[in-house]
């Protein structure tokens, strides 16, 4: 029976260190494999830092551009509130000068019509004159001739 306990032990030896050789090739695969995640979390980590660093900056550049475009946007709304009260001041001033001329082309037109209606009056008396004249002249005539 000790030859038996013997192999049995034996055996039990060898079953242990097989299974040892199992666990140590298991823990090595397991190092190996802890590892490779390892290197993988370092990798995730520096890519979420670079990621950060990124949308921070785009945020920033957002804000800027925000700023910029609000200036951008109030600066516009301030010419155009200058340019249209300057343009409304030279519409105004326009107005005044277009009033102006035509009053004065109205004046114009009313001494044109008096200039007219007297050259119309002259010319009646011209024809006044020149029939008082013919008749004059008729009258010499006949006064002569008798």
């Amino acid at each position: 029976m000790s030859d038996q306990k013997l192999r049995g032990v034996q055996k039990e030896n060898e079953r242990l260190k097989e299974e040892l050789t199992n666990a140590k090739n298991e823990q090595s695969s397991n190092q190996l494999m802890l590892h490779e995640q390892q290197v993988k979390l370092d990798s995730y980590m520096r890519d979420y830092e670079r990621y950060f660093d990124d949308n921070k900056r785009l945020r920033e550049l957002i804000n800027q551009l925000r700023d910029e475009k609000e200036s951008a946007v109030s600066e516009v709304s301030r010419l155009k509130l200058v340019f249209n009260s300057r343009i409304n001041e030279l519409n105004d001033e326009a107005n005044v000068k277009i009033a102006h001329l035509e009053n004065i082309l109205l004046e114009a037109k009313e001494r044109h019509r008096a200039y007219e209606e007297k050259a119309y009056t002259v010319m009646i008396h011209q024809e006044k004159i020149t029939e008082k004249w013919k008749a004059e002249h008729y009258n010499t005539v006949t006064f002569f001739e008798r």
